[in-house]
């Protein structure tokens, strides 16, 4: 019959479904029932805490097979895949750089490209995992001197809220730097003076009416420029 699961933060449909016994999320974010959601939320990667999303009852599949002989079963799984863009303070992308991205007990070595992003196949262990880091050199242009420091940079996988939100409007605005890191806690509530100024100097950077609202354009804008 299936239930109806109430999404948590940091949620996304493909760790919802491995924690209930699927390989694929598609059985699940294809269902009929969540066809409100889909359209609602367009991505299986975003979504909102307190959405309700429908996880159908696992279906067995039986196979002929010939007794006494070795067999082997390839199981058709979509990709998740993590794409990144490093941006330095200046709003330079940080290019053909070799970095360590850590996620859960893993170490990898990826390498941005000419436009400051890598792109990471996550295989089955990583894609229930929360917790991630990124490190690389950084040069700094000291007196004349280039210096070099490591520099590591702290996410959560699955934790983007929908741009609809001023949580996930706030959350975009920050990691593209127009809103104020400071010394706010991550889930602070934003200030209204500091977030109307980050709204306006998007919309006047990317030629929008500069209103200080995040509304319908500037948030379709903002999901296009930061990429989800």
């Amino acid at each position: 019959m299936g239930v109806y699961y109430e999404v948590k933060q940091g949620e996304h449909v493909t760790r919802i479904a491995m924690n209930c016994g699927f390989s694929d999320w598609r059985p699940v974010w294809m269902a009929p029932q969540n066809a409100d959601l889909r359209a609602k939320r367009t991505s299986p990667d975003v979504l909102l805490p307190g959405d309700l999303l429908f996880v159908p009852d696992l279906q067995s599949k039986e196979l002929a097979a010939a007794t006494e002989k070795k067999h082997v079963y390839e199981v058709n799984v979509k990709p998740l895949r993590l794409r990144v863009r490093l941006l330095d303070r200046f709003d330079v992308g940080v290019t053909n750089t070799d970095c360590i991205l850590r996620i859960g007990s893993d170490s990898l070595d990826v390498t941005t490209d000419g436009t400051a992003s890598f792109d990471q196949l996550l295989n089955m262990r990583q894609r229930k995992e929360e917790a991630a880091s990124l490190q690389f050199d950084e040069t700094l242009d000291v007196n004349a001197r280039d210096l070099m420091r490591k520099v590591e940079i702290p996410f959560k996988l699955g934790y983007m809220d929908p741009v609809d939100q001023e949580a996930g409007q706030l959350k975009r605005l920050r990691n593209l730097a127009y809103y104020p890191l400071s010394n706010e806690k991550p889930d602070a509530e934003p200030d209204p003076k500091l977030f109307q100024a980050a709204v306006e100097e998007f919309q006047c950077e990317n030629n929008l009416t500069v209103d200080g609202i995040c509304g319908p354009q500037t948030q379709a804008k903002l999901k296009e420029v930061y990429g989800c």
